[in-house]
């Protein structure tokens, strides 16, 4: 009786023992494969069109696209960089810009996208991209941004009545939201997200990191 209890708490032994190396077996594997989650590049979700506000080389072999907030403050501190960058990488790398305004952080944002695409239906698009983050602490928490939006239009020379009439458009609303629904489709969750060579990026801490990998993209 004592020989048969010691063989059966032997077994038993042997099964829990089993039982734990499959258990370690199968947590090592959801451990592996969500480790390898982490790790997979997000692609961008749209290709790249004549849709999509630009500048830089069409022919560029590197491009860089950003989505981004007129109200974001994260987005004005990049401009300066994003300016530069432009200016010393141009004529090699083609930059796309492409709205994403957080519209439960940002009252203004998608107003701002709208006067931004107006603008650019008088090819204007870039003077008000650069005015909307030069003034974003003026126009950002205004009840009604429409007329200090209105005077920067004027300041550019657009047709102001076209100008308000565009911003209300609904070729104004659908190009902001065709953007903001690119974005959400490639996980987007902030502003700004940067793709290069169609694959999301961390934010760069600077000019320097950022003139670095555009570097190494172009030495591929």
């Amino acid at each position: 009786m004592e020989y048969q209890t010691k063989n059966l708490l032997k077994r038993l032994s042997y099964y829990l023992l089993a039982l734990c190396v499959i258990a370690l077996i199968i947590w090592g594997i959801i451990a592996g494969v969500k480790s390898s989650e982490l790790t997979v590049p997000v692609p961008l979700a749209s290709v790249v069109t004549n849709d999509d506000w630009q500048k830089g080389n069409q022919q560029a072999a590197v491009t860089v696209v950003e989505y981004s907030d007129f109200q974001c403050p994260a987005c004005a501190a990049f401009d300066p960089i994003l300016t530069q960058l432009i200016s010393q990488y141009g004529d090699r790398v083609l930059f796309v810009y492409r709205d994403f305004p957080l519209r439960e952080k940002h009252q203004n944002a998608e107003a701002a996208a709208e006067a931004a695409e107006a603008a650019g239906m008088q090819n204007k698009f870039w003077e008000m991209h650069n005015i909307l983050f030069a003034t974003q602490d003026t126009w950002g928490t205004l009840a009604d941004p429409q007329p200090t939006f209105q005077s920067y239009a004027t300041g550019i020379g657009l047709n102001v009545d076209q100008f308000i009439i565009d911003s209300k458009s609904v070729n104004a609303r659908d190009q902001v939201e065709a953007d903001y629904r690119s974005g959400l489709a490639a996980g987007i969750d902030g502003t700004p997200t940067f793709f290069l060579q169609g694959v999301k990026i961390a934010n760069p801490k600077g000019y320097a990191e950022f003139a670095a990998l555009l570097d190494q993209a172009l030495a591929k």
